[in-house]
């Protein structure tokens, strides 16, 4: 006779179980035969379409083993390559503070074995790309091209670093990090090419949490995105469907020493994806100024057409004011959002820029935090005098709504390049034109700081706060 368990309807048993732990749910599984085979799908749909992969041999075993199984493999949706940030060997005392070699952690520590895996294996992916001269070949991409192979459903990747932060030029410098996220990142894309695997989203950087900025992330050179021409044409089949993409690029990496062409790389990896909405390029460290910035953002706004691109969004890039104006009325059509977070503008003015958006396009919003024109800081006089939101469906405090031309002449008329402005006796925050040491401080200790290795913009803002009050 069948028990009570046995008669609930597969969809109603689906409900139960959708917010059960792996624990709960593998002990109802074994309550009887009947749920356990009526439930295996969504036990695979509920612990196995989405992963997080630490890049560690043992991880990737198991992401090959779910790939092969005939029901768990047919779900996932979401994979994470989780890289490791490899730990120094040597002792180091710093103010009574001992640093232990990584052996002795490994010893002391129980949880240590998958800090010693992350070691070894990238110690031996880097060991085989130096032996071999191919970064994008390797034991990384030999195995993900047998899961990848079993992933139909597969559609978005994310690969970055452990503890990488964002916003610190450290990232950015640290060409230790650079070449080992550049190799993982390299065979990755092997992979999803030899594969044929189609995705909708690729990023290197991590799934927003509630903080964005405390994202961690993969900084990737700009020679990784070059494809030859005989895996172009797989990288076009892979990206056609490809709505999202998200990069952290290093264009300061190798320094001077460049390829004729070198920039043509990244707009070349970007034309593969037809069918892109959503892109969003991080290109060298916030503030940090990168020349390298110009000719990458000049190639894609020359060589790159997305029919179809919605928003665009730049985070510590550097561009001319005619290279972007090219870029946003190419797309015209169909661009509704743009974001630029901590911009720098090397020749025109933001002003010129924002009359070419009124001109030319029909934007629903636009998004300004931290833009800079030359070595100047462009200030805002509404609410917050270095950040500016505008928005044709947000419009609270307006009586009547309006459009976003009559937003964007607003902006024109009232912004202002350089920190100085007559003092506001309303404001917290008043720079005082008769006191420069007021205005200009905060200014040169955030440019000081954002060009040597101290940390990120968040540090430094807060620093700033601290040291004027």
């Amino acid at each position: 006779m069948a028990t009570s368990i046995e008669k609930i309807p597969t969809e109603l048993l689906d409900l139960i179980t959708s917010d059960l732990s792996l624990e709960e749910f593998s002990s109802l599984r074994l309550s009887c035969k009947a749920v356990y085979a009526s439930s295996l799908h969504s036990f695979g749909i509920a612990f196995c379409s989405k992963r997080v992969c630490i890049l560690t041999l043992p991880s990737l075993e198991n992401i090959v083993s779910i790939s092969k199984h005939v029901e768990f493999g047919s779900t996932m949706r979401e994979l994470d390559f989780a890289a490791d940030v490899r730990p120094e060997d040597a002792v180091n005392t710093t103010q009574d503070l001992i640093m232990l070699p990584q052996e002795e952690v490994e010893r002391r520590n129980p949880n240590a074995s998958t800090a010693r895996a992350k070691r070894e294996f990238h110690e031996a992916l880097m060991a085989q790309a130096e032996a071999t001269g191919r970064m994008n070949e390797g034991i990384l991409s030999e195995m993900l091209i047998e899961a990848f192979r079993n992933f139909p459903k597969l559609e978005t990747i994310r690969f970055y670093q452990e503890t990488v932060s964002p916003t610190s030029t450290r990232t950015f410098k640290k060409s230790s990090r650079v070449a080992y996220a550049s190799c993982c990142f390299q065979q990755i894309l092997t992979a999803i090419i030899e594969s044929r695997l189609t995705l909708e989203k690729l990023k290197t950087v991590e799934k927003p949490g509630v903080y964005r900025c405390s994202r961690s992330g993969a900084v990737v050179s700009h020679d990784a995105f070059y494809v030859n021409l005989p895996r172009l044409e797989g990288l076009k089949q892979s990206f056609v469907r490809l709505r999202s993409l998200e990069l952290w690029i290093s264009a300061s990496y190798h320094g001077r020493s460049r390829l004729p062409g070198w920039e043509n790389g990244i707009s070349q990896f970007l034309a593969a994806a037809p069918a892109l909405e959503s892109l969003t390029l991080h290109i060298d460290a916030i503030a940090y100024g990168s020349r390298y910035c110009i000719d990458i953002v000049r190639s894609i706004a020359n060589t790159v057409y997305l029919p179809k691109l919605r928003k665009l969004h730049f985070v510590g890039a550097q561009f001319d004011e005619e290279d972007l104006a090219n870029l946003v009325t190419k797309h015209k059509n169909t661009l509704c959002i743009l974001r630029f977070e901590c911009s720098r503008m090397h020749h025109g003015t933001w002003r010129a820029l924002f009359e070419t958006f009124r001109e030319s396009l029909q934007l629903e919003a636009l998004r300004l935090e931290f833009p800079t024109q030359g070595d100047e800081r462009v200030t805002f006089p509404f609410s917050d005098y270095w950040c500016h939101y505008l928005s044709v469906n947000d419009q609270d405090d307006y009586d009547e709504k309006w459009t976003m031309p009559d937003l964007l002449t607003e902006l024109i008329d009232g912004l202002k390049v350089g920190l100085e402005r007559d003092a506001d006796p309303d404001s917290d925050i008043a720079y005082d034109s008769d006191d420069p040491g007021a205005s200009a401080a905060t200014w040169e200790r955030m440019h000081r700081v954002a060009h040597s290795d101290d940390g990120s913009l968040d540090d430094i803002l807060d620093r700033s706060d601290d040291e004027d009050h």
